[in-house]
């Protein structure tokens, strides 16, 4: 693999039909540089703010096909809360909310409406350090406010800030974009299909990357 990471080139699955304009703007957010995930303008294209392009493909998620919307949302929210749970049991094995989300999560994509969570009561409102610990909490807080469908596109724009600007998934700058590329190329197209990618990325897996991605079986 080359040190440019797991994810150095744009090819989207097959598999990711009948998905309108959603091929276009993955391309378009690819080419983009983001100073947000450590990068310089370079190669003629100049930076483009990372909030905006985050809310885009959070937009068309929630509002393309309405009757699927809420389903795709949950879907990127799981993953990206897979991928934060390593966080959370390397700081507090014993912390068991995460998985509680996760059960009410797959019910309500499994038809139970009464799948909702109290988030105030499950999350109090206090800062849990470190930051990193702090902020792969708050990916399943927000994952339990997107148990709502009103709720649901703010909650996954807040969980993705917490994955690709703070500490969730891992610290520091090495692999930023690697991981929005993974977003991009892998959990889209996964979310859009209503399933988990192969793939969940992980602070386990070694930077650089000497390997292809470790593959983790659909829950």
């Amino acid at each position: 693999m080359s040190n440019r990471g797991y994810y150095p080139s744009f090819h989207l699955p097959d598999t990711l039909t009948d998905a309108g304009h959603l091929p276009e703007l993955l391309q378009e957010l690819w080419n983009c540089h983001y100073d947000h995930l450590y990068e310089k303008a370079e190669d003629g294209r100049g930076l483009c703010d990372l909030a905006s392009a985050i809310n885009r493909l959070v937009m068309f998620l929630a509002q393309y096909d309405l009757t699927l919307a809420h389903q795709r949302l949950l879907y990127l929210g799981w993953t990206l809360a897979e991928a934060s749970m390593p966080t959370v049991a390397g700081w507090a094995p014993a912390d068991n909310r995460p998985q509680t989300v996760i059960d009410a999560v797959r019910g309500k994509l499994e038809g139970n409406r009464q799948a909702l969570l109290n988030v105030d009561i499950l999350f109090p409102s206090k800062v849990t350090p470190p930051p990193a610990l702090h902020e792969a909490l708050d990916v399943f807080r927000n994952l339990a406010l997107a148990l709502d469908g009103e709720r649901a596109p703010q909650a996954i724009r807040e969980i993705l800030d917490d994955c690709l600007e703070g500490d969730a998934i891992f610290p520091g700058s090495d692999g930023r974009r690697d991981l929005f590329n993974w977003i991009l190329i892998e959990v889209v197209p996964a979310a859009w299909g209503l399933h988990l990618p192969n793939a969940i990325y992980t602070f386990h897996w070694p930077w650089p990357p000497k390997e292809e991605p470790p593959s983790l079986i659909n829950q």
